[in-house]
This record gives C-alpha cells, structure tokens and sequence, in this order.
C-alpha cells in the first residue's frame, strides 16, 4: 500500500481511539460529578463501570490497528475496514439526531468515510505498483 493512505487510515484509527477513550474519561467525569442518574435499570455503578472499561477496551483496540496502518502490517487492515463499518452504524444516527451528540457524529462519519476511501485507495494504487507474477 502507498504510504499516502497507509497514514490516512492511521491517522483516522488514531482519532477514533482518542474520542472513545476520551468519550469514557467524560462519562467518568459525569459520574464523579453528578453521580449515577436515569432509571435504576440502567444507572447502576457495576453498569458504568463495565461501560467506561469497553470504550476504553475498544479505544486501546484503535490504537492499536492505528499502530498497525502506520507500520504497514497487513493485519491491520479488516480490523481496521471493521471498525470503520461500526463507526457508521453509531455516528450517522448521532449526526442525524437531535442534540449535543452531532457534531461528533457528523466528525465520525467523515472520519470513516474518508479512512474507508483511503484504505480502497491504498488497495488501487498499491495494486498497480506491484510487477505482475507469472
């Protein structure tokens, strides 16, 4: 892959895993301030605490495809085409919403958008660079 949209899709990775883990830091900041709020079903401290450790876990998991795309490792990139796939599922009904959450919907989409194009890219370009077997 060229390394044009190999560090795209590094950059995009790395983004994302900075908003979730920093979308847990908030959410523990809300819970230290304000306390637990909302119905008691979902409002619990073990439910939090399991919330704040996924977007965590799945924060580090960013970080990690980030570091890949970034060194080139072809492991890195289903991951990678995977998250982009779950970034949309979440962030076009948050950018089409109502609320404070559209901005950073709207900030998501394009994020993924533009790592899905980078990455179909890389696979286009990088195709015609190498010589052919045979």
């Amino acid at each position: 892959m060229s390394s044009a949209p190999r560090l795209v899709t590094a950059a995009v990775a790395g983004l994302e895993a900075v908003l979730l883990v920093g979308y847990a830091i908030s959410i523990t900041a809300v819970v230290a301030t304000t306390g637990l709020q909302g119905p008691q079903e979902v409002s619990s401290a073990s439910g939090v605490t399991v919330e704040i450790a996924v977007f965590v876990l799945f924060g580090l998991g960013c970080a990690a495809v980030a570091v890949g795309r970034w060194r080139g490792s072809g492991w890195s990139a289903v991951p990678f085409v995977v998250i982009q796939l779950l970034a949309l599922t979440v962030s076009i009904p948050l950018a089409t919403g109502a609320g404070g959450g559209v901005p950073f919907g709207i900030l998501v989409t394009v994020a993924a958008l533009i790592g899905l194009a980078a990455i179909v890219w890389g696979r286009i370009v990088g195709a015609e660079q190498e010589p052919e077997v045979g």
